[in-house]
């Protein structure tokens, strides 16, 4: 799937959609902005565009956007979820692009948030999306929003760098993109992301 440079500055949605972040969901803004780091950092060592980068930084932090609209008992359940649950939570990523589609400066963004949780094999969501046809960017996010997910409390991982890192590499070619998980396990190894203890 081709990525589109943006022609346009989206420092003051960004403010605007980040603070609204902050101010109702604290914990998942955090894990945003983590996650973005983490983005870029795999992102470079890709050699990807700077302009997508610039998309990828905003999706990364956004890519959540959507859980403001989810029930909040479901947003901060600590127990798994049931199949109803978890049907209502895989809304998040369609209503977060919803938030941002219209407007033509986030319109990219609200593509990359659409399909963070599309897998490399064809069975994520919502699109059922597979391979290269998920954009790289959302694929970029979906590795390392797994791994803060694994690694911080936000999500009760807690886990060390080395399991988070062991699992992504067992899920290389099913449900991460080959390539960016060799990215994302180079740039650990060349200090260009922050890493769990």
């Amino acid at each position: 799937m081709p990525f589109l440079s943006p022609a346009t500055d989206l420092a003051p949605i960004q403010a605007i959609l980040l603070q609204c972040l902050e101010e109702r969901e604290p914990s998942i803004y955090r894990h945003g902005c983590r996650v973005a780091v983490l983005a870029i950092g795999v992102g470079e060592v890709l050699e990807r565009p700077k302009e997508e980068l610039k998309v990828l930084e905003l999706a990364a932090k956004l890519h959540d956007l959507g859980k403001l609209l989810m029930p909040p008992f479901l947003v901060h359940k600590a127990a798994a979820f049931n199949p109803e649950e978890y049907r209502i939570m895989q809304r998040h990523a369609l209503l977060g692009a919803r938030l941002l589609e219209s407007h033509p400066d986030t319109h990219l963004a609200s593509q990359v948030i659409m399909h963070h949780h599309e897998r490399w094999d064809g069975k994520g969501y919502p699109g059922r999306l597979a391979g290269d046809r998920i954009p790289l960017p959302s694929q970029i996010t979906s590795v390392v929003d797994a791994y803060d997910a694994m690694t911080s409390d936000r999500y009760g991982g807690n886990q060390s760098h080395a399991h988070a890192a062991g699992e992504i590499l067992r899920c290389r070619g099913t449900q991460f993109h080959p390539d960016v998980v060799d990215a994302f396990l180079e740039a650990a190894a060349q200090g260009r992301i922050p890493l769990a203890p």
